[in-house]
């Protein structure tokens, strides 16, 4: 097995792959011959890029390709790898460059190692003898710097963006999200949890706390305010509306009297026929 030092870590890259003189790796196509377990010379100093970018050179072959693994080894400093194409396809007949990128985390210094796996296959279906191709990467990953930090679980990623956990968003991960919102000025300080100022109360503050109880099925909106059902006034809806007299196209002292016995009948229960009716004098100018 032949392999290339540098003084350096060293790691496989597919064993159908050539170096190129800018320390890239070609790939040639399938059923070429080309020496087996070949090692590249990418020294471990040279991943500190966040992607590889390597150059596949065309064939006129019809020929299929499928990613088997993806995966990074440290999941806990880089998430797994990503490539620029689907992940099952044709292989082009034409050279094209795949890119191969390494998603460190940012959240500790260390070295992470990722693996990519690939299959080719002929057109009908049947792999070919120098696949599947495993190959074995190494990252240098260093804990990014997000001025102000990060907060409520979020982590600080290699582009010094914080990404934050489900429920709170902001440049810092500093605001939850409440659904539904908060209201009456309530403030959101972990997801679903509102304090609610004074008056307020409720899952989203949308209850106001009255000190002074709404009668006769007033209903509580505000602090110290009661929305009244019909006939009824005042700050606690306390208070009966009693509709103006009116006199069968007369006014007058005697249609106030008339008026006033039907208030006091109302107000003892007692049967308005009990009272003398009295009858308007004065008719109404129009």
């Amino acid at each position: 097995m032949s392999r290339q030092k540098t003084g350096h870590r060293e790691f496989p890259v597919p064993h159908f792959g050539q170096q190129s003189a800018a320390g890239g790796v070609y790939l040639t196509p399938p059923g070429q011959p080309m020496e087996e377990n070949y090692y590249a010379d990418l020294a471990l100093d040279s991943l500190k890029k966040s992607s590889l970018t390597v150059l596949y050179v065309g064939t006129n072959a019809e020929y299929f390709y499928e990613f088997l693994s993806l995966r990074s080894l440290d999941k806990g400093i880089m998430a797994d790898p990503t490539v620029n194409i689907p992940l099952l396809g044709i292989v082009p007949h034409q050279t094209s460059v795949v890119q191969v990128g390494f998603p460190c985390l940012g959240k500790q210094d260390g070295v992470a190692a990722f693996e990519v796996t690939v299959i080719v296959m002929n057109s009908e279906g049947t792999i070919i003898l120098q696949t599947p191709q495993n190959a074995i990467f190494f990252k240098t990953c260093q804990q990014a710097e997000c001025p102000g930090g990060c907060r409520n679980g979020g982590f600080c990623n290699e582009r010094h963006i914080c990404e934050c956990p489900d429920g709170f968003y902001g440049p810092h991960c500093e605001k939850a999200l409440c659904t539904p919102h908060c209201m009456n000025g309530g403030l959101c300080i972990m997801p679903g949890l509102c304090i609610c100022p004074p008056g307020f109360y409720g899952i989203n503050c949308n209850k106001a706390n009255c000190t002074n109880i709404c009668f006769n099925g007033g209903m509580c909106f505000y602090p110290e305010k009661c929305i009244c059902p019909a006939g009824l006034e005042g700050d606690q809806c306390e208070i009966s509306e009693i509709p103006q007299p009116t006199c069968n196209g007369y006014t007058g002292p005697q249609q106030f009297i008339e008026w006033l016995f039907k208030v006091i009948t109302a107000l003892k229960k007692v049967t308005y026929d009990h009272f003398p009716h009295h009858h308007c004098s004065i008719p109404i100018v129009m």
